[in-house]
């Protein structure tokens, strides 16, 4: 059985690894594309809610998950 993936790099590794042994469906790079939509949305939710709240914590958070969303 794989191991769990505990992190966004392991889950990029694993991803890459997977591509190297052509072990991949066609529909991965849809999933993938899926994937970054939704981490766009989550950047977007961080962004106004920190607009609305004046909570600059929010900033943090969105720098986050822009650098997983760069690296995938």
């Amino acid at each position: 059985m794989d191991k769990k993936i505990n992190n966004y790099q392991e889950l990029v590794e694993k991803f890459d690894q997977l591509k190297k042994q052509d072990k991949m469906d066609l529909s991965s790079d849809e999933d993938l594309s899926i994937a970054i939509m939704n981490l766009i949305s989550i950047e977007e939710h961080f962004f106004f809610t920190a607009m609305k709240t004046n909570n600059s914590s929010y900033f943090d958070l969105l720098n986050q998950v822009r650098s997983i969303r760069k690296e995938l």
